[in-house]
């Protein structure tokens, strides 16, 4: 929890986005990180939501993960990346280290086909998930319309904003997706929301 692990956390992300995907696997454990980018077809997995974690580098005042691409495809119709998943962990916006409100979220997606399963999202200053997805190559992709363009369970986000106020999950896609057994819960400076149970 006081070692700098961005390096680390970086290469193993090259690695995987170097590959065209796969999984990247943290032990137990608290690892300190600047902002990461979430490759795509890439699995990133801990031991458990309660024992592993990653947590925001303090100052760095920006968001923790973002997936790749994310700003050139947001606000347009791109297909985006695929399969940007996640399990088993905790993203830790470390709010309390950071000094800018404009970014630090734990998690900013632009994709589709992904999954959350297993996973805490805390401590995020401006927010705890941003997701958007504006594409439409699913039917080309999967003709037969099988694909869930994202599957969400067991996850809770919880993240606070202080005085200038947060959204706990901000959802703008992909738009065919399920939740179960979940929780999104904001506080404003002294005030607890509950925003929704899946």
């Amino acid at each position: 929890g006081t070692t700098d692990d961005t390096a680390a956390l970086t290469e193993a992300l090259g690695d995987a986005a170097s590959a065209g995907g796969g999984e990247v696997y943290s032990p137990p454990g608290i690892y300190v990180t600047g902002p990461q980018v979430h490759p795509a077809n890439t699995l990133i997995r801990g031991a458990s939501q309660g024992s592993t974690s990653w947590q925001l580098k303090a100052v760095s005042n920006a968001d923790l993960l973002v997936s790749t691409g994310f700003a050139t495809n947001t606000g347009t119709t791109n297909n985006g990346p695929m399969g940007c998943s996640l399990a088993d962990i905790t993203l830790d916006g470390n709010c309390a280290n950071q000094t800018g409100y404009n970014l630090a979220r734990c998690w900013v997606i632009y994709g589709w086909d992904y999954t959350v399963n297993n996973v805490w999202f805390v401590n995020g200053q401006r927010g705890g998930v941003y997701s958007e997805w504006g594409g439409t190559s699913v039917t080309t992709q999967y003709p037969n319309g099988t694909v869930m363009e994202s599957q969400w369970s067991n996850f809770k986000i919880w993240a606070y904003g202080g005085a200038q106020g947060c959204i706990g999950r901000e959802w703008h896609g992909p738009h065919d997706s399920q939740f179960s057994n979940g929780i999104v819960a904001t506080q404003d400076s002294n005030i607890a929301r509950l925003d929704g149970v899946y």
